[in-house]
């Protein structure tokens, strides 16, 4: 009987098709700057993992500003700004292709931030 349990569930996840396999294909260091957002696409047939992200400054920390055209804020430094309710985002961070994200940083022209991401190529 316990056999036949485990026979059954191998058939029934074998059923199951993944949408495709990752294969690393390149580090990106997107440089971010002060004072307008920067907007980025993930291309087609692609996954980007947010790794990190590095700020001119403590108090104006990277964060995204909107994805896929809905405004948002949330920092990527791990940053908490409890004034404004704004919480981190936890690391690391997923996006699927046709993604369109926005980056700012800073509150001064000159400031300049990073995000590190890594891009990989969905294989099916």
């Amino acid at each position: 009987m316990k056999n036949l349990l485990l026979f059954s569930c191998l058939l029934f996840s074998l059923s199951f098709k993944a949408q495709g396999n990752l294969q690393f294909n390149q580090v990106l260091h997107l440089e971010i700057t002060c004072c307008t957002a920067s907007a980025f696409s993930v291309p087609v047939g692609k996954v980007w993992k947010i790794e990190g992200s590095m700020a001119y400054s403590n108090n104006y920390p990277t964060r995204i500003t909107a994805i896929n055209g809905n405004p948002m804020e949330a920092y990527l430094t791990g940053y908490t700004h409890l004034n404004y309710g704004i919480l981190p985002i936890t690391l690391p961070y997923w996006l699927p292709a046709n993604t369109q994200v926005s980056f700012n940083t800073g509150n001064t022209i000159g400031h300049k931030g990073y995000v590190s991401i890594i891009e990989f190529n969905v294989i099916p």
